[in-house]
């Protein structure tokens, strides 16, 4: 189980070659990323992001195998998604450069930091039971699309 790992590794064909690699024959390995359809901003400690078609491509050079499923929130969640979009969308506005993307990766991570703690500790100040209420039963797994938080995939030697 890799979990929100491969965002974070420079050379990911690499990466998934040694999976495959290291995995005995009918081994199973699950793979979990942020979905990038769904990012709200650039995330400075992430190489890259991936869509559904772009981590399935990445994986199916060396597995046979790639079963890509998506992990889906609840009404709840996704209630604290669209306000943390409006959230993060404010602080966008005032970006007149363009910083987040304009900025290296190590300069942007201690702006990035700060503004995305402080935001999301506004956001639970304000509505408490919107963080505290969400449970593990507020997601499932479905096959993967745009709209999915998070991207599940599922190899097989």
């Amino acid at each position: 189980m890799l979990f929100q790992v491969i965002e974070h590794i420079k050379d990911d064909d690499l990466f998934v070659k040694e999976i495959y690699r290291v995995l005995k024959p009918g081994g199973k390995c699950f793979i979990t990323t942020p979905n990038i359809k769904m990012t709200l901003s650039r995330n400075p400690w992430h190489e890259r992001e991936y869509t559904v078609d772009g981590l399935k491509k990445l994986l199916s050079k060396y597995f046979t195998k790639v079963d890509m499923q998506g992990v889906y929130g609840s009404q709840k969640v996704m209630d604290y998604y669209e306000k943390n979009k409006a959230s993060v969308a404010r602080f966008k506005r005032i970006d007149i450069f363009n910083l987040e993307n304009n900025l290296p990766l190590w300069a942007y991570r201690l702006p990035y930091e700060f503004l995305n703690r402080w935001q999301r500790k506004k956001l639970m100040d304000n509505d408490t039971a919107l963080v505290s209420d969400v449970t593990t039963g507020d997601y499932h797994i479905a096959p993967a699309n745009d709209v999915c938080l998070d991207l599940w995939a599922i190899l097989e030697k």
